[in-house]
């Protein structure tokens, strides 16, 4: 097949190690490609538009492959510094190259400053082009180096001499970048796999191909895929792997990968999106980041300041709000694919002369923030509090803090995982690192939350009820159906059924027939006998039926009782209130079978006929038709009543 890879890489089988990439960082012009190509013997320009003028437009890739070196060669034009920040990402080390005879320029400073914002410690420089200018300046320039990296808190491991063109240096210069890969300590494998797109093509007979840095996890062939991106996920596999143009069936990270995608076009896949192997990694709007300000930026970077926001291959428009002690809140148009841990850089977006300038930048510590909300001081300084303990990776104390600001909800480990940047599964291990023995509640869906959080729940799961009881005394109980939902409505559904359980079994709340009471209202309204003596009443009166007012007088109990037990009554449909008398669902029975008799002689039943035959007045006569038209035994028809659809033939 055709190589897939002039995206060039480094591999990742076990045997060779674990490779080193470096990045090239400097002014245009003060030969980066030529230098890369003296070190590797390939070319990085591939572009006809890049090889005519003379300058690198699009990312270059080579290896030195028995060093296990891959170098991911950048653009130096200050107008193409959204592609030099994408080529940085998850990059271990920097290559500066810095002409002799121009010294350090402004591009030299800026792509020292993403270097510094970003994390990239590990710096070697090659003074290159000494061959154009004599010791002293070329000591000059030297010098200044030196100053510009203290300037921003750099230090290189070491400044070689160079000539690209003559090939002078280059031998001590390769030796420079093998010790300084010996100092990159070896990356714990990630069951992860995470790359950031940087180049997409179509390769005739193969397909869709894709190149990146494999920053974390590994790819093997035949592995199932994912490409996040904001309209979506995409599904696929690794049809073929090649490392610097040879095939492999594996890349372990840190590498550079092209991957041949099945079942995907040209079409359906972007620069900026992420290959991973989990398609619910994050792709939000929100992100909450530690953040560094450049000292030339000052007070410039203001809450709400437009930025244009890059993280890895993908940059998005977007705005910055901060929380304070140097974590932020950044808002973005468009939704961007990004995982906790990943670097992040901030540059200019408005008209006030800052466009295009890299303004700070430091790295995402959660990657699908929720929206902040209205900033209230205690959410305000847990949030900062979360933020503090993800800066320096302590998974546990961040977690126990996000517990508390999702009450009166749980927290999915499985999500704050992806968005925290975390292995799968290292949630759990995390919080029992740091959390009290039951603390921490696992629930039935598998999220969690805290012992207050539960206990709060239950509390108000009893105020619930009380209420209810306050706001309906005639009712024997809360439904219970009626107290979950309520309690969803802010905890979710699993928290409120464990709300309600844990009432009942700690005596707060007891369960009825009719649903859910305090035991002190239940045993107020225990009408177990009290039920029978107004049933026998009820059923007595037959037609005529009993008011409320009757009952109350002639029955020895409280009105709060009586009205409870009639309540049980009606819930247990052995009696049934139309108007303000009560009837016993048998009396009504008969009533049925009396109007099926009467409608078996007559077409027309009229209230004069209803009275006769029933043997009562007006007051009973209305109510009780009113109940047949209700459930379809009778239709009314001007002031008389017709067999309705619901009225059974008798037999």
């Amino acid at each position: 097949m055709t190589p897939i890879s002039d995206a060039s890489g480094n591999v990742g089988d076990a045997k060779r190690g674990q490779r080193t990439v470096f990045a090239t960082a400097g002014h245009v012009d003060h030969g980066k490609t030529r230098l890369i190509q003296a070190l590797t013997g390939k070319q990085t320009d591939r572009l006809a538009e890049e090889k005519r003028r003379g300058i690198s437009i699009e990312l270059g890739f080579a290896e030195l492959a028995e060093q296990s070196l891959s170098f991911i060669d950048v653009p130096g034009h200050r107008q193409l510094v959204h592609t030099m920040i994408a080529g940085t990402g998850g990059v271990d080390a920097v290559l500066l190259v810095v002409a002799a005879d121009d010294g350090v320029m402004p591009q030299t400073r800026e792509h020292l400053s993403i270097c510094q914002l970003l994390g990239v410690q590990r710096i070697v420089v090659a003074l290159n082009k000494t061959d154009l200018v004599d010791s002293e300046i070329a000591e000059l320039a030297r010098l200044e180096i030196e100053q510009c990296l203290s300037e921003l808190g750099l230090e290189a491991l070491s400044i070689i001499s160079v000539s690209a063109e003559r090939g002078d240096g280059v031998a001590e210069l390769k030796a420079a970048l093998i010790e300084c890969a010996k100092s990159v300590s070896c990356r714990s494998r990630s069951q992860l796999s995470w790359l950031s797109i940087d180049r997409v093509f179509s390769i005739k007979g193969a397909g869709t191909v894709v190149t990146g840095t494999l920053i974390r996890g590994s790819l093997a062939q035949g592995q199932e895929v994912h490409i996040v991106g904001p309209a979506g996920v995409e599904s696929s596999a690794c049809r073929e792997i090649e490392v610097h143009g040879e095939k492999r069936t594996e890349a372990l990270a840190p590498c550079r990968v092209a991957v041949n995608l099945a079942r995907l076009s040209r079409e359906q896949v972007a620069r900026g999106q992420v290959l991973t192997s989990d398609k619910a990694v994050p792709c939000s709007r929100y992100l909450d980041v530690a953040l560094t300000t450049l000292p030339e930026v000052g007070h410039q970077l203001d809450d709400r300041k437009p930025v244009m926001v890059h993280v890895g291959t993908t940059r998005r428009a977007g705005r910055i709000v901060w929380w304070g002690d140097g974590f932020a809140h950044l808002i973005l148009d468009e939704a961007m694919p990004c995982t906790g841990g990943q670097g992040v850089i901030l540059r200019g977006f408005s008209g006030d002369g800052q466009y295009g300038a890299v303004l700070a930048g430091g790295s995402v510590l959660d990657a699908a923030a929720p929206a902040m909300g209205r900033r209230r001081e205690a959410r305000r300084r847990l949030r900062i509090d979360a933020l503090t303990s993800l800066a320096v990776s302590e998974f546990g104390s961040a977690l126990m803090t996000w517990l508390e600001l999702s009450r009166p909800q749980s927290l999915d480990p499985r999500l704050a995982e992806r968005r925290f940047g975390m292995e799968p599964g290292e949630a759990r291990s995390a919080l029992r690192s740091v959390a009290p023995d039951g603390e921490v509640v696992t629930l039935r869906d598998g999220c969690l939350t805290s012992a207050a959080n539960i206990s709060d729940a239950t509390q108000r799961a009893v105020t619930a009820v009380q209420a209810h009881h306050e706001q309906h005394p005639d009712e024997a109980a809360m439904s219970l159906e009626s107290l979950r939902e309520r309690l969803a409505r802010s905890a979710g559904r699993v928290i409120a059924t464990l709300a309600v359980t844990c009432a009942e079994q700690t005596g707060a709340l007891v369960r009825t027939q009719s649903g859910v009471s305090t035991p002190e209202f239940a045993e107020l309204r225990d009408t177990s006998a009290l039920t029978g003596v107004l049933l026998a009443a009820i059923e007595s009166a037959a037609y005529q039926g009993q008011s409320e007012r009757v009952l109350l007088g002639t029955i020895d109990d409280s009105p709060v009782r009586v009205r409870s037990a009639l309540a049980e009554l009606q819930s247990r449909q052995l009696v049934r209130r139309l108007s303000d008398l009560w009837f016993s669902e048998g009396c009504l029975a008969e009533l049925r079978r009396s109007v099926q008799d009467h409608f078996s002689r007559s077409d027309l039943l009229s209230v004069a006929d209803m009275k006769a035959l029933l043997g009562v007045g007006r007051k009973q006569a209305i109510p009780l038709l009113e109940q047949l038209d209700r459930e379809g035994t009778t239709q009314r028809k001007g002031n008389d009543r017709v067999a309705g659809k619901g009225l059974r033939p008798l037999p």
